[in-house]
């Protein structure tokens, strides 16, 4: 897919990863989930800083905009 556009590379991308984790390719082996002491946190990977300092962002932005009487320029649902 060399001369493909970008989309489409990213699009087959996410399509070969999402067959593969169906297909358990990608799962790896499962000593986690027969630990006696384990605590799932599904979205512990939010907690980095780059990642907090992306979520702040729009909403830095956004409030900026109010304050000052511009158009908000991300919506958040």
């Amino acid at each position: 897919m060399a001369n493909a556009p970008d989309h489409l590379t990213e699009a087959a991308a996410d399509l070969a990863v999402a067959l593969a984790l169906r297909r358990g390719a990608l799962a790896g082996d499962r000593w986690m989930l027969a630990a006696p002491y384990r605590l799932p946190q599904p979205h512990h990977v939010s907690g980095t800083i780059e990642t907090r300092r992306d979520m702040v962002r729009p909403m830095r932005e956004n409030l900026a905009a109010h304050l000052t009487g511009r158009p908000i320029p991300a919506t958040m649902v």
